[in-house]
């Protein structure tokens, strides 16, 4: 499937070809970094945003005006992709990203908290830093560090490594 982090708060989900933008209305700080994830759950077809710990998905503006997604990703045919606000990647995201997990089950709130209460960096392949219940379903853990090249490693077992595109600047500088 595809979903597609954003600085402005967007989520794009992206169903063979078929794309929906989710937004919220939380300010970004320039300059800053935050802590932000995004939880799908297929199960109940909810998504939800928090940020440095704290769940604002109350802010979450769903296309339609309903209460859950109306894409599935799922059975999705398309590339995972991080950092771009289009399907076609001509839209880059215009700061600096750096540890992008993706697990295949929803993570709880308390999970969430745990992660961002941790410190940083977190290295979340080691079950004991946030719930050892969700650190078998790690599918893909990009931490960024490489420094050179096109590729940038899944530190998991599942050997999900990314091809980097449009030749990103590598950089040093990390979260404090």
């Amino acid at each position: 499937g595809d979903i597609s982090f954003y600085l402005y708060s967007r989520f794009l989900i992206s169903s063979n070809g078929t794309l929906e933008t989710y937004t919220a209305s939380v300010a970004s700080t320039p300059g800053a970094w935050e802590h932000r994830v995004g939880v799908y759950d297929g199960d109940e077809n909810r998504l939800e945003l928090w940020v440095n710990g704290v769940n604002v998905s109350g802010t979450l503006t769903i296309p339609g005006g309903g209460e859950t997604i109306t894409s599935s990703i799922k059975t999705n045919t398309e590339a995972f992709k991080i950092g771009v606000a289009s399907t076609s990647m001509s839209i880059p995201f215009a700061g600096i990203i750096d540890e992008v997990a993706l697990w295949d089950t929803a993570l709880s709130g308390d999970d969430i908290v745990k992660i961002y209460n941790s410190g940083t960096p977190t290295d979340l392949t080691n079950a004991t830093a946030y719930d050892s219940d969700k650190s078998s379903d790690l599918a893909g853990y990009w931490k960024f560090s490489e420094g050179t090249g096109t590729t940038t490693y899944d530190e998991t077992s599942n050997d999900n490594d990314g091809t980097l595109i449009n030749s990103p600047p590598w950089s040093t500088t990390v979260p404090p």
